[in-house]
């Protein structure tokens, strides 16, 4: 008789403990599926940082649109070069200039200079601006612009029109250069902007 109740009580005592365990592993599991494991939060922050990089970049393609273009820049900015002249007193000079300092620059590789460029004043008559380049051997060249008005137009010459510069891997100067008998108004301004050098 004893030994029946001892065995009944043992029959229950594994009975709650097997209810305990069956409770405590559901409620374990659920605590655990409830957390997000440090898989997730690594996934979680790889995921930010890659959408970080891609803003990123798509920002700075945005902002520079020539950042990996074949092009060499000597003037891109929000404030075009202004060259003012006024041919118009008697004994003046007849000529305004404006020149870049390339340093000694290569551009052995680029074929074309190109620009934007456009006259202040409206006038019937278009003007033509002098593109004067020198290179460190002091081979220099010059060719016309013609046609300039009001409106801005983009220009591309090709470097191979300037045939009396041979090298090309030093290159100290660009010149624009307004002479008296080329522009239609004595007094004017011209504005020139996104100059650089294109392969």
């Amino acid at each position: 008789m004893i030994y029946a109740s001892i065995e009944t009580q043992k029959r229950h005592f594994r009975m709650k403990q097997d209810v305990y365990e069956h409770l405590a592993k559901t409620f374990l599991d659920k605590k655990k599926k409830q957390r997000p494991g440090k898989k997730i939060w690594i996934a979680a922050a790889a995921i930010v940082v890659a959408l970080f990089l891609l803003l990123s970049i798509t920002v700075a393609l945005l902002t520079h649109k020539k950042l990996f273009s074949r092009s060499l820049y000597v003037l891109n900015s929000n404030v075009p070069t202004v060259i003012e002249y006024d041919f118009t007193s008697l004994g003046g000079s007849k000529t305004k200039a404006i020149s870049f300092n390339l340093n000694n620059i290569d551009l052995s590789r680029y074929k074309f200079l190109d620009l934007s460029i456009r006259m202040q004043e409206n006038s019937r008559v278009s003007s033509t601006v002098k593109v004067q380049i020198e290179n460190s051997l002091l081979e220099k060249d010059t060719q016309y612009i013609p046609g300039i008005n009001v409106r801005w137009q983009k220009i591309s010459l090709p470097l191979a029109n300037f045939k009396l510069i041979k090298d090309w891997s030093g290159v100290k100067s660009l010149a624009f250069i307004i002479e008296d008998w080329n522009v239609s108004i004595k007094k004017d301004s011209v504005i020139i902007d996104d100059i650089h050098f294109m392969e």
